[in-house]
């Protein structure tokens, strides 16, 4: 049983990952397209309160993250988890953390504007 949920952990982040990745390529080629046509790329602007929960959220969330794997690594060391986990499980559990970590910001730096700009287009005589 071994290794199996360090496999789970990997696929997991892995996950995170190419979603982030895939994510930031659609928004930028929505921006590049976006300019070709002559509109303005940059991003509409947010709700005051939004605009500052959308800079300090992601900071939050990965100190949480980086609380947690800390603790991890404790309770993995303090408690002997060896005899249940491979070192193995635990570096898939922190990579995990780093690829949800990565996805979040991500998500949060690279807003989707394309179905708010059709609306607009759409809505224009």
């Amino acid at each position: 049983m071994r290794n199996w949920i360090g496999l789970l952990f990997v696929a997991g982040g892995a996950w995170f990952l190419i979603s982030a990745l895939t994510h930031r390529r659609r928004v930028l080629a929505d921006r590049a397209a976006a300019d070709a046509r002559g509109e303005d790329p940059s991003d509409p602007p947010l709700h005051s309160s939004l605009e500052m929960l959308r800079d300090i959220v992601p900071g939050l969330i990965n100190l949480g993250l980086t609380i947690v794997a800390a603790k991890m690594v404790l309770a993995y060391f303090v408690l002997d988890a060896a005899r249940y986990l491979s070192y193995f499980d635990l570096a898939a559990f922190l990579s995990l953390l780093v690829a949800y970590g990565v996805w979040i910001r991500l998500k949060t730096s690279y807003r989707e504007v394309a179905a708010a700009r059709k609306i607009a287009r759409q809505s224009q005589p």
